[in-house]
């Protein structure tokens, strides 16, 4: 709900998607895909590798967490809502203690 300003009544919020045919849905559907694709790509062959130099010298578990993402892809529900900032300050600090450990070894 929202309200104009200096009125006391609330408005329901109107909610506005992408149509599937439009371009813009596309580009973002494919953009979307690339990087998910890129980032699961870039766990499991570390996941494979864990145990090598080259893994062990880029941050080994250290990079896992990095990588491990929070996502919502569904209309928010209230719990939704109100888990959803919390849970991203939580692994946005994760990722950012990982970086800031990692560029102080």
């Amino acid at each position: 709900y929202w309200s104009e300003s200096e009125s006391e009544t609330c408005k329901r919020r109107a909610e506005l998607y992408l149509p599937w045919g439009a371009p813009l849905t596309t580009a973002l559907l494919i953009y979307l895909g690339f990087t998910l694709f890129l980032t699961l790509g870039t766990a499991v062959i570390f996941l494979f590798n864990l145990s090598t130099p080259v893994v062990k010298s880029a941050g080994g578990k250290t990079c896992l967490l990095m990588l491990a993402t929070l996502c919502h892809f569904n209309r928010p529900s209230q719990i939704g809502c109100l888990l959803k900032q919390p849970l991203f300050i939580i692994s946005f600090t994760m990722c950012l203690a990982c970086v800031t450990v990692r560029s102080f070894q």
